[in-house]
């Protein structure tokens, strides 16, 4: 598998973004504030982002349960990295870090081999990393309490239960959890309507190795998740929409180098679609990326090649985009949006509000405030254009989700006003690999964190 690693982000750019013509991008150095606007010429050059951070996570826990040691290259080091790695070697997995920053190296243990941890296993401030712990644990005979993951954990607990696991907690189930997994877990049968991260399913698919028997996951799957389960031979078959997880195959170890980030990727996309007199190549983007798929609904035409992606600024056209396709992206739908907001003519996007409620009223906000016309209808989403930059000139207030921050980014790079972002926080904790490389392919200074 040559590429593909999305929860909380941490990423260090070892190579920025390769740009000619930069874009006035500034930075307040007291209030932390951003502020975005179009740059004289068109973006151009090669671009370089930060790896998967999410699926890298995903690779980490996965490798734990392989036989054999994996090298994982693109995974940025940082605070999520560094919880799950601290997590897997309190399981008897053993996990380094090699001298360049972004090069891991698991050593597996094999389903059912993992022991049982002296100490309480903390998932920092990652809800991802709790989901993917409790994963892991469900399966194994053994004892373990889970601290942090700052996030409620009912859904995946009463999944695990009645997989055969043993949970206890307070109410809601938010952390700490007491875990006592099982050796003979059960398979599922789980529809899930929404996974706007991701996290529930991926959790759920690694108790399904651990489980005796076939297990069974409706809806949308995780970008690439899929096909990371193959690369470490897992068996799995699809019926439908129904995935079918063949449970304890013998995992085995094998390299992997993880794609660009989604996020920081869709940004750099829509950015040279969006500026006039743009051509760009994106680097180690996923080839099964279903957000390459959803440009192409809209009437770009992205070239990719090994991985890499080439395109140039154009036209859009609005479009009816299904619901299967449009849950299958997550933080990167409101750039998606965004770009649809540019088009010419009507674009609906089917159940949006799959990516979760305060998102998509946030996006709404943002692209209202910015001359866009949106209009709500139950789950779905309504963009219209006329194929000319929105007006622009909007504020992003303090602590937005990254991915509306990202875009409210890009929106100032191709607006006919400037934005300015009020607070960068949300970003740079979650991809600051990716706001560097974004503020200094722009040609602004250092930006100086609040």
């Amino acid at each position: 598998m040559s590429g593909r690693a999305a929860g909380s982000k941490g990423a260090h750019c070892h190579a920025p973004l390769a740009m000619s013509n930069p874009a006035a991008v500034e930075a307040d150095t007291i209030l932390g504030k951003l502020r975005a606007s179009r740059p004289a010429q068109g973006l151009a050059g090669r671009i370089r982002l930060p790896g998967d951070t999410a699926l890298g996570l995903r690779a980490m826990a996965i490798a734990a349960l392989a036989v054999g040691s994996t090298d994982i290259t693109g995974l940025p080091d940082g605070a999520p990295v560094q919880s799950m790695a601290r997590a897997l070697r309190q399981l008897g997995a053993g996990v380094e870090q090699l001298p360049q920053a972004t090069h891991w190296r698991v050593q597996g243990r094999g389903i059912g081999g993992l022991q049982e941890p002296a100490r309480p296993l903390d998932a920092g401030t990652f809800p991802l990393v709790a989901h993917l712990l409790s994963g892991v644990v469900a399966g194994h005979p053994l004892f373990a309490t889970l601290c942090g993951g700052e996030a409620p954990l009912l859904p995946l607990t009463e999944a695990l239960a009645a997989m055969g696991a043993r949970i206890a907690g307070r109410r809601g189930r938010r952390p700490p959890l007491a875990f006592e997994g099982s050796a003979e877990l059960l398979p599922f049968d789980i529809s899930l309507a929404a996974d706007p991260e991701g996290a529930l399913t991926a959790a759920l698919l690694l108790a399904g190795l651990c489980a005796r028997g076939d297990s069974r996951l409706t809806g949308a799957i995780p970008a690439g998740m899929d096909t990371l389960l193959r690369h470490f031979g897992a068996v799995l078959r699809q019926e439908g929409r129904t995935l079918v997880l063949e449970g304890q195959p013998e995992l085995q170890a094998a390299p992997l180098h993880l794609p660009a980030d989604p996020l920081a990727a869709a940004a750099a996309l829509v950015a040279g679609l969006l500026v006039p007199g743009s051509r760009i190549i994106v680097e180690d983007v996923a080839p099964d990326s279903p957000f390459l798929a959803a440009l192409r609904a809209l009437g770009a035409a992205p070239e990719a090649v090994a991985g890499h992606v080439t395109l140039e600024h154009g036209p859009l056209r609005g479009a009816d985009l299904a619901e299967v396709h449009i849950l299958q992206l997550h933080a990167e739908g409101p750039l998606l949006a965004l770009a649809a907001a540019f088009a010419q003519g009507s674009t609906r996007l089917r159940g949006a509000a799959g990516w979760g409620e305060s998102r998509l009223e946030a996006l709404i906000r943002l692209l209202n405030a910015n001359g866009a016309k949106t209009l709500r209808e139950g789950n779905d989403l309504i963009l219209t254009g006329d194929g000319r930059p929105l007006p622009g000139g909007g504020h992003l207030p303090t602590q937005e989700e990254p991915c509306i921050a990202m875009s409210a980014i890009v929106l100032g790079l191709a607006a006919d006003t400037a934005v300015t972002l009020e607070d960068t926080r949300p970003l740079d904790t979650a991809l600051p690999g990716g706001l560097q490389a974004l503020t200094a392919a722009a040609g602004a200074t250092a930006l100086v964190r609040a």
